[in-house]
């Protein structure tokens, strides 16, 4: 599985429970009922902007809000972990770029999988001569969510164990460390009420985000959650 395909399939399953989960604010300001489109040829065409790329998912989202005006939403997530250079330059570029073609203002929102909780976006700001542009974007960082365990382990959202499993990801320094790890996940997946779709879904991401040698994914799909095994999947470190 490509780097990004796991990021791009769950937020396109999940869009609603993404937004529920990291930006209530903007969940609450849309109608749902009446849908939404992921605008994909036009997010390809912006492509030569140069932000998307290896590392990163971006997705580009018409919605309908209460009210009955529409919007666009732009997500970015930094998948790989690391700051991409002049990130805020990048997604101003990509608001600017649609404004031009669409006369479409753009909410832009960022996911960030670096593991240094204090790394905080720079606001973007071009100025000379008294004439001057700012532009900033509301962003959730992975890290952040280390002291509230708790909170995803009690959380149905399934975003809730896709933050977890970054945060087993990083803790787990062994193969065996993260066979366990992938094993309290896949054991998070029982008696919360997900469909089919989600906990396959689910599991693909634990695919692509824990991998294992050969020996230790044997031992997974021995062990995994349609198996009864010993692993208590409430105990997270």
């Amino acid at each position: 599985m490509r780097q990004d395909s796991a990021w791009k399939e769950i937020l396109e399953t999940n869009f609603s429970e993404f937004l529920a989960f990291f930006f209530p604010g903007v969940h609450g300001a849309i109608d749902w009922r009446k849908g939404f489109e992921f605008l994909n040829q036009e997010l390809r065409r912006l492509t030569p902007l140069g932000v998307q790329g290896g590392g990163a998912v971006d997705k580009l989202v018409k919605v309908y809000l209460r009210g009955g005006r529409t919007a666009w939403i732009f997500i970015h997530v930094e998948v790989q972990g690391y700051r991409r250079r002049n990130l805020e330059e990048d997604l101003f570029r990509y608001n600017v770029h649609i404004w031009e073609r669409h006369r479409r203002h753009v909410v832009t929102l960022a996911i960030l999988t670096k593991r240094v909780a204090s790394y905080t976006p720079a606001v973007y700001c071009r100025s000379g001569l008294g004439c001057e542009v700012t532009f900033s974007f509301p962003y959730r960082r992975m890290a952040a969510f280390r002291g509230r365990r708790d909170r995803l382990l009690r959380s149905r959202n399934p975003f809730a164990l896709v933050v977890l499993a970054h945060l087993e990801a990083e803790e787990a320094r062994t193969g065996r460390g993260r066979l366990e790890a992938k094993l309290r996940l896949a054991g998070l997946l029982r008696g919360r009420g997900y469909n089919d779709m989600d906990r396959k879904g689910l599991l693909r991401f634990f695919d692509w985000l824990i991998e294992l040698p050969p020996r230790l994914e044997v031992e997974f799909e021995s062990k995994g959650p349609s198996k009864n095994n010993s692993v208590n999947p409430l105990i997270c470190r």
